[in-house]
């Protein structure tokens, strides 16, 4: 099977919303391990976006409706926690499940957090969907879960959503940081220091 990247990720998603297949379908092609490690590499790009900035550029909106990158990453830790607890449905697990998960577009976005503690969450977030999936997942299971306007999927079935999801949040990202309104950051002289280097989508 071709690597998940997001080129790959993007051709999967279009056959989903045309109804051409469905998550469980299109996840039963790829292993845990890649699944895993494709959600890794979207991650670690994400960290790459921010890695960093000052406080006012992680709080930077290139206008009234569209997210900060903090409030796009803080939704996105947030938002995993769906995916947390279908794992945990689908596996019948007794393990306590994250409650309450905010609801709707843009739902647990925070501003005012720094690009420091933006990441410790985002890479605690990530070390624990990693740890859950790892725990709950069984290769001979047959239960699904419903994930929103999808319907029921598998355990893997959430893991590609999990992945669809972090890949249009890290687009979302990536055109706030090319907005060219996007705030320049400045040392204590006056000087503007170098712009980190956006990571690539694929």
């Amino acid at each position: 099977m071709p690597e998940l990247d997001a080129t790959t990720i993007d051709q999967i998603a279009t056959k989903i919303f045309r109804r051409e297949a469905t998550l469980s379908d299109e996840a039963s092609k790829h292993s845990i391990d890649e699944l895993l490690q494709s959600f890794s590499n979207l991650r670690l790009r994400m960290v790459q976006i921010i890695n960093g900035l000052t406080l006012e550029q992680i709080n930077y909106n290139p206008d009234p409706d569209t997210y900060s990158l903090g409030e796009v990453i803080s939704h996105l830790i947030s938002a995993q926690g769906n995916v947390y607890n279908g794992l945990l449905d689908a596996a019948a697990s007794t393990l306590p499940h994250i409650d309450p998960i905010p609801r709707g577009a843009g739902a647990g976005a925070e501003k005012g957090l720094s690009s420091q503690i933006l990441q410790e969450r985002l890479q605690k977030a990530t070390y624990d969907l990693i740890a859950i999936a790892r725990q709950t997942y069984d290769p001979n299971s047959t239960s699904q879960v419903e994930i929103g306007p999808f319907g029921k999927t598998s355990q893997k079935g959430l893991l590609l959503f999990q992945l669809y999801h972090d890949l249009d949040h890290l687009r979302q990202s990536q055109t706030v940081r090319r907005s060219p309104t996007f705030p320049k950051a400045v040392k204590k002289d006056g000087t503007l220091t170098a712009t980190t280097e956006l990571p690539p989508a694929n």
